[in-house]
């Protein structure tokens, strides 16, 4: 028989001071985020850490860290939002990733540099960088104005 999920789920975290972050040893996902096993479906561990302390999450909401650490489950560092309001939090916090850190970046901060650098209107297109590039003409035409890529100097 299967213990309760709170006593394997006390088992799985560092928990320090109430004001510190209380660190998930066991498995994580590919992004960081704690997992545990509940019946045949794998929770999030902040998840079930908020669910512990303050009972169930409302349809349409997530469990949002405020220290912004994955592995986190301090129920005091967590707080519930929608979707937009963790994408502001993040903002707000300068925590998006910019050019080739984005997952799906295509150049790279010396592409752009090239980019900007080759453009001559009238010798060198935008439409001939885009196909030097693997990439659109209004993605070029966006680099050249300085559209994108504005930490790129």
């Amino acid at each position: 028989m299967t213990r309760p999920l709170k006593a394997r789920f006390n088992e799985k975290f560092i928990k320090l001071g109430p004001d510190e972050c209380w660190i998930w040893l066991a498995a994580v996902n590919s992004k960081g985020y704690g997992v545990i096993r509940n019946e045949d479906t794998m929770w999030l561990a902040h998840r079930v850490a908020w669910v512990f302390e303050n009972g169930p999450i409302p349809d349409g909401l997530d469990v949002l860290h405020s220290c912004d650490i994955p592995p986190c489950v301090n129920p005091g560092h967590l707080f519930l939002g929608t979707n937009m309001d963790n994408i502001n939090d993040m903002l707000k916090k300068g925590r998006s990733p910019k050019g080739s850190n984005r997952p799906n970046a295509i150049l790279t901060e010396d592409d752009v540099r090239e980019i900007r650098h080759a453009y001559i209107p009238y010798l060198v297109t935008q439409q001939q960088l885009a196909d030097k590039f693997g990439v659109s003409r209004g993605s070029i035409q966006d680099i050249i104005n300085n559209q994108t890529w504005r930490h790129v100097d």
